[in-house]
């Protein structure tokens, strides 16, 4: 599969490091060269993208500050990136804190940025197994039809004797009632954690658990998912290493 990166920056020296180490590490990489903000958030919309490359000091019409950093956190909520790799670049340490704590799976610069740093950070995101994407597809049947989906974008899904319904980045499948480890076990999928009765997560999307409200919230998803009092200290044991607890 063709890697796409997207470099987001007004930053001429910048793109040509980028491009110059980009044709040294694979020259059948696309790279999308944009300045502005929009392109880049409507390019990430309708493209995978392997890897963005963003400047933190872009021009703004408002004259708004960290607009790389606000453009990398609008991209991050969408399904299809909440994973991607990225490397953010400025010129404060501030920054820096506030990427970390705000985009997870980001590496940063602090500017001026060398040819060399470029080069290592660039060679860090780019080989690592993460920024391959493996994709598990599957056939599931609903109403004597075959779907053909990818769980890598199961976000969740509800189990009881009306049925199951299946929760997909790109959309809902209902099918008949299944027994729930019958069914994961006939995909071979194992990333389905049990948050109630009913409701399985896949602990790949969660973003945070909110203990007060006892509710776990899925990247690109509004409505929060109810953690059954039963479940809690047993899905708490499942996810406590990927997991940013809400304050209480």
């Amino acid at each position: 599969m063709i890697k796409t990166i997207v470099v987001l920056t007004e930053d001429s020296n910048l793109i040509d490091m980028v491009e110059d180490e980009l044709r040294e590490i694979d020259r059948s990489i696309y790279v999308k060269i944009t300045m502005s903000d929009t392109e880049a958030y409507r390019f990430a919309q309708k493209e995978r993208v392997t890897l963005f490359v963003i400047d933190n000091e872009l021009k703004s019409e408002n004259d708004e500050k960290n607009l790389g950093l606000r453009t990398a956190q609008r991209i991050r909520q969408m399904k299809r990136h909440c994973y991607t790799p990225m490397i953010l670049i400025g010129a404060s340490g501030e920054v820096a804190y506030k990427s970390y704590n705000a985009i997870h799976d980001c590496a940063y610069m602090n500017k001026p940025v060398s040819q060399e740093q470029i080069h290592d950070c660039l060679y860090q995101e780019l080989l690592r197994p993460g920024c391959e994407i493996k994709h598990k597809f599957v056939l599931i049947r609903q109403e004597g039809l075959l779907y053909r989906r990818d769980l890598l974008k199961l976000l969740w899904l509800e189990n009881s004797k009306k049925g199951m319904t299946l929760h997909f980045a790109d959309g809902i499948l209902k099918i008949p009632y299944r027994p729930y480890s019958e069914f994961m076990r006939e995909l071979g999928y194992d990333r389905m954690i049990q948050c109630s009765r009913h409701c399985y997560v896949n602990k790949d999307y969660i973003e945070r658990v909110d203990l007060g409200e006892g509710a776990v919230k899925l990247l690109g998803e509004e409505e929060k998912i109810t953690i059954g009092e039963a479940f809690v200290q047993r899905f708490l044991s499942d996810v406590c290493d990927s997991v940013a607890f809400a304050k209480d």
